[in-house]
C-alpha cells in the first residue's frame, strides 16, 4: 500500500527543550517548506528548512557524560526479519540564522568555556543517508569568544566551500572531506589551553589566532589528512612561567606569510613558509639553579609508564615516521627586548637586550641561511651578529660573527666574583667573535676581547675562586691608554656532554693572567716604574695588539672618564 504525505509549509514557533527558565535548547522559529514523505519508497525530501535564533547549551561533565545522555533511550533489540530497503532522506537547502551555542567541558583540570554567537549556517544538497556521498555547498559564519567572563572581544570565523559527509556506518569517519576558503580573525586560542596544558611548562594567558587561506581536510581510512595554504598570525600572545609566576613570552604580532602545510598519513610532513615577522616582543631567558635554560623545557617530554623499559631508538624512529621537510623563508624580528637572568651564578646576574631586530634571508634545511641581527645590550652597547646558520640541523650548524661595543662591565660582576673572586668597579667591554660549527659537531671559535679602563674592587669575602693577584695582572696587561686586548681561540666538540663554553673561556683568561704573573721580573719592574726596559722592547709575545685595538676603536666610542667610586 502506498502512502504519500505532502506539506507545503510546516511552521513551529518558540520551541524549548528542558527546564522552562533555563532550557538546554530552544529556537524562535522552525520553518519547513515543500515536505514530501513516501512510505512505500521509504524516502523523505524537504525543499528548504529555515531555523531562526536557535540556542543550545552543550555541557560535558568531569566523568565524560554529555548533557543529552539522559535523553537517550536504549534501542530495543529488533526481532529477526527480512532485510528491508534503507530510508533515503534529502534536504535541498538548510539555513540557520542568529544561532548561539554555549559550550562547557569539565573533563580537563580547568574547564573549557566557549561562546559561539551570531551563528549563520547554509547547506545545499544534504543527503546524509546515501551510501555514496557527494560534495555539498557549505557556508558558516560565527563569532567565537572565550566565555562570558572573558574581557577579550570574540573572534570571527568564516568558512565557504564544499563538504562531503562520511557514508553511514563508515569506521572512524572515513570519507569525510572538506575543501573551503577560511577566514579566521583573532580566535581566542587561550580558551583551549586546558586541552594541552599537561604538555606545556607555561601558563598561556592570551593568544589570538588568525588564518586566511585554503583548508583541505579529510579522513582517508580514518586517519587525518590536512592541507593548508594561506597566511597565519598569532597576535597578543602572553605566557607566564608557573613557579614563580613571571613574564615569559609576550609579543604583539607573529605573522606567518604564505604558509603551506601538508599532513598526509604515511608520508613526511612538509612545511614551507615564505616569510615570518615577529614584532614588539619580549622574552625572559633564565638559567636556573641547575644550569638549565628555561626555554629548553617549555614543552614537556613524554613520560615513560612506570615499570616499562624505554623503547629502543630504532622503535622510536619508526613510530615517529619520516622526518618532516621544513623550508623557511626570511625571518624578521622587529623591536624586541630580551631579559636575561642567571640564577646559577651566586649572586644572581640579570641583563637585558633591547631594540632587538633580526633579518634572515630565505633558506631551508639542509642549507645554511644568512643571518643579520642588530640590537643593544644593557641599553648602551651596540650588538651586531652576522653569518649563516641552520637551527633545524642536527647538530646545530652555523658560521657566525658577532660584535659588541662598549658594554658596561659592572653588571657582570657576579661572573667575575664566581670565577675570579673580585667584583668590577668600572670598565667597558668590546668583543669581536667568530664561531663555526661543522656538520660533525666540531666547534672552532675565536674571541677578540678588548677591555677598556677595567678596574676591580676588593676581593669578595667567602669567594671560592682561586686567589690570584687579578689586579696586578690587569695592571700588567693594560697598555698606557688603559686598554687590554686579548685573543682567545676555542675549539671542541659540542657533541661532548662535558663541553661547556664559558668555563673554557674563563680558564683561558686565568692562564693568561698566570703568564702575566710569572713573567720576567723586568716586566714587573717596568710596570712598577723600576727602570726596566721600555714596553716597546718587551718580547714579541707581550706586545699589545694595537692594530686590533685601533680597528675596534673605530666601531666603538672612546673610553669615558669614570668618576671615582662612591664610598
Amino acid at each position: 500500500m502506498a502512502l504519500h504525505l505532502l506539506a507545503a509549509r510546516v511552521d513551529v514557533n518558540e520551541l524549548k527543550l528542558g527546564p522552562p527558565r533555563q532550557p538546554l535548547a530552544s529556537l524562535k522559529r522552525l520553518l519547513g517548506e515543500d515536505l514530501r514523505v513516501d512510505l512505500a519508497q521509504r524516502s523523505l525530501d524537504v525543499g528548504s528548512l529555515t531555523i531562526t535564533q536557535p540556542l543550545m547549551r552543550v555541557q560535558r561533565e568531569a566523568d565524560g557524560a554529555w548533557m543529552f545522555d539522559p535523553w537517550l533511550v536504549a534501542a530495543p533489540t529488533p526481532a529477526p526479519s527480512a532485510p528491508s530497503e534503507a530510508w533515503r532522506a534529502g534536504l535541498a537547502a538548510l539555513q540557520l540564522t542568529g544561532g548561539s551555542i554555549g559550550f562547557v567541558d569539565r573533563v580537563p583540570s580547568q574547564p573549557v568555556t566557549l561562546d559561539i554567537t551570531q551563528l549563520q549556517l547554509d547547506f545545499k544538497g544534504l543527503h546524509p543517508l546515501d551510501a555514496e556521498q557527494k560534495d555539498m555547498a557549505l557556508s558558516v559564519k560565527a563569532r567565537v569568544g572565550a566565555g562570558s567572563a572573558s574581557q577579550v572581544a570574540p573572534g570571527q570565523l568564516s568558512l565557504v566551500g564544499a563538504l562531503r559527509l562520511p557514508a553511514p556506518g563508515a569506521s572512524g569517519g572515513a570519507g569525510l572531506r572538506l575543501d573551503a576558503r577560511a577566514q579566521i580573525e583573532r580566535l581566542p586560542t587561550h580558551a583551549l589551553e586546558p586541552y594541552f596544558a599537561d604538555r606545556l611548562n607555561l601558563e598561556l594567558l592570551r593568544a589570538d589566532a588568525s588564518y586566511r587561506g585554503r583548508v583541505q581536510l579529510g579522513l582517508p581510512g580514518g586517519a587525518l589528512a590536512l592541507y593548508l595554504q594561506g597566511d597565519a598570525a598569532l597576535d597578543d600572545l602572553s605566557a607566564n612561567t608557573w613557579s614563580p609566576a613571571e613574564d615569559l613570552l609576550v609579543w604583539k604580532s607573529l605573522q606567518v606569510r604564505d604558509l603551506q602545510l601538508a599532513l598526509i598519513p604515511g608520508q613526511a610532513t612538509t612545511v614551507a613558509v615564505r616569510e615570518t615577522v615577529l614584532s614588539d616582543y619580549f622574552a625572559r631567558v633564565i638559567i636556573d639553579e641547575a644550569g638549565k635554560i628555561n626555554l629548553q623545557g617549555l614543552v614537556k617530554q613524554p613520560c615513560e609508564a612506570p615499570g616499562t623499559e624505554p623503547a629502543p631508538p630504532q622503535a622510536k624512529e619508526a613510530a615517529s615516521g619520516p622526518a618532516p621537510d621544513i623550508c623557511l623563508g626570511p625571518i624578521s624580528l622587529v623591536n624586541g627586548r630580551v631579559l636575561f637572568s642567571d640564577r646559577f651564578i651566586k649572586p644572581n646576574c640579570t641583563g637585558s637586550l633591547g631594540a632587538f631586530s633580526n633579518s634572515r634571508p630565505a633558506g631551508g634545511a639542509p642549507e645554511l641561511a644568512a643571518l643579520s641581527l642588530r640590537g643593544r645590550a644593557e641599553g648602551t652597547a651596540a650588538l651586531e651578529i652576522d653569518g649563516q646558520l641552520n637551527p633545524l640541523a642536527q647538530p646545530l650548524a652555523l658560521d657566525i660573527q658577532g660584535r659588541v661595543c662598549n658594554l658596561e662591565l659592572p653588571p657582570l660582576s657576579p661572573y667575575t666574583v664566581k670565577y675570579a673572586g673580585y667584583g668590577i668597579d668600572r670598565g667597558k667591554l668590546s668583543v669581536d667573535v667568530a664561531y663555526k660549527i661543522d656538520p660533525d659537531g666540531q666547534l672552532v671559535a675565536s674571541n677578540q676581547i678588548v677591555l677598556n679602563q677595567l678596574s676591580f674592587g676588593d676581593r669578595v669575602a667567602g669567594s671560592e675562586a682561586p686567589n690570584l693577584p687579578v689586579k696586578l695582572a690587569v695592571a700588567l696587561l693594560a697598555g698606557r691608554n688603559g686598554v687590554i686586548d686579548i685573543n682567545l681561540p676555542v675549539s671542541g666538540s659540542i657533541n661532548d656532554p662535558q663541553f661547556c663554553l664559558a668555563p673554557i673561556i674563563f680558564k683561558l683568561i686565568f692562564n693568561l693572567i698566570g703568564k702575566a704573573i710569572t713573567a720576567p721580573f723586568s716586566l714587573i719592574a717596568s710596570a712598577l716604574g723600576g727602570g726596566a726596559e721600555s714596553p716597546s722592547r718587551f718580547p714579541r709575545s707581550w706586545r699589545y695588539r694595537l692594530r686590533n685595538t685601533r680597528r675596534c676603536s673605530k666601531r666603538c666610542t672612546a673610553a669615558p672618564t669614570f668618576p671615582s667610586r662612591a664610598t
